[in-house]
């Protein structure tokens, strides 16, 4: 049994709003911290599926970058850490693609700003502001999470 959370950069780590940081990889605090917390609490792994999965001139690694800027690398998918978007063009198809090759993960979530699915398994970001604290509760309960009044 895995929980996966597949991680868009662009509009949901790295708000529209600063654009000049998505070519540097420079990620808001906030919205690291809080996806720290959301593996925390659901257990859930890492995986990109994003087109910063993507070498960029300068820059380091995605995965390299966002450790560098406080995420746990305990928090990444160890074996197999990026969809196969964008060299497969449909984020959706990439998904699936992956969630075929690991039939052990039972829960995911999709963090992204383009409504890629119609799956109630995506929880959609505004992209101007990135991931926020709202966020939280709608996508731990998709991993699975139980409140206590529930």
């Amino acid at each position: 049994m895995s929980k996966v959370i597949f991680l868009d950069v662009d509009g949901t780590m790295i708000p529209t709003t600063m654009a000049e940081a998505s070519w540097s990889r420079r990620f808001l605090p906030e919205t690291v911290l809080l996806l720290n917390e959301i593996c925390i609490v659901s257990g859930a792994k890492v995986v990109f599926n994003t087109t910063h999965s993507l070498p960029l001139e300068n820059a380091p690694d995605i995965e390299q970058a966002i450790v560098a800027q406080g995420l746990s690398p305990n928090h990444l998918h160890v074996a197999d850490l990026k969809t196969r978007y964008p060299e497969i063009l449909d984020r959706k198809a990439a998904v699936k693609e992956w969630l075929d090759r690991h039939p052990e993960t039972t829960e995911w979530v999709a963090l992204d700003d383009e409504p890629f699915t119609e799956e109630s398994n995506l929880v959609l970001i505004d992209g101007r502001r990135g991931l926020e604290p709202e966020h939280f509760l709608p996508v731990v309960r998709l991993l699975g999470l139980k409140m206590e009044d529930e």
